[in-house]
């Protein structure tokens, strides 16, 4: 259950308000603004996505569903800068940290997987993601990195920003595959040992 209180969430929704009025958080904004109209004009032509609502942890190896934590979003933070916002959020004096990972979503049958990197706030054991969803998603499949890396340094060292894994979709679509460097298909043996590596740093 996500313990916080309104108190709380006008502090953040404060120091908000304060970085958004920087040369850097008004960036920030703007492209927060352009890419939520982007994916308005890209859902105008498609009628299927990928969302939380699919994924089925039953069917992911275990080594990956024992990770997965559900977490609820309270979207105080504008969309498509979770980075940045759990920096600000956790400098409030809440007693918030940043906690990289990934963001899981699913095709609608549930059976082909993206992984996208992500970061949110932690404080003692529970997971708070308050970064407005462009997808208007009200909860997250969240998985931890057990890393020290900073995100800059994660995209910096050349580290899979999304990794895909399809496991026999039987969703009848071409799912194109797009030539993204930012993009890595992985098996579960490589996601596996993939996040080992990431320890290391």
């Amino acid at each position: 259950m996500t313990t916080i209180t309104e108190t709380e969430i006008n502090i953040m929704k404060e120091a908000q308000r304060v970085h958004l009025r920087t040369p850097q958080g008004l960036k920030q904004l703007k492209n927060a603004i352009s890419l939520q109209k982007e994916w308005r004009e890209i859902i105008c032509d498609s009628s299927v996505s990928f969302g939380t609502a699919p994924v089925k942890p039953s069917v992911l190896h275990k080594s990956l569903s024992e990770k997965m934590k559900k977490v609820k979003i309270t979207p105080i933070g504008i969309n498509n800068n979770c980075h940045a916002n759990s920096d600000v959020f956790a400098d409030c004096g809440l007693g918030f940290s940043t906690q990289l990972g990934f963001n899981m979503t699913s095709c609608p049958c549930g059976k082909y997987y993206t992984m996208e990197i992500h970061s949110l706030n932690k404080r003692r054991n529970e997971y708070f993601d308050f970064t407005k969803d462009f997808n208007n998603e009200t909860e997250k499949w969240f998985i931890p990195l057990e890393t020290n890396l900073r995100p800059d340094d994660y995209i910096e060292m050349g580290f899979p920003q999304i990794i895909k894994q399809n496991r026999c979709c039987r969703c009848r679509i071409n799912w194109k595959s797009a030539e993204d460097p930012r993009v890595t298909s992985m098996t579960t043996e490589e996601l596996n040992d993939f996040m080992s590596q990431v320890k290391n740093y």
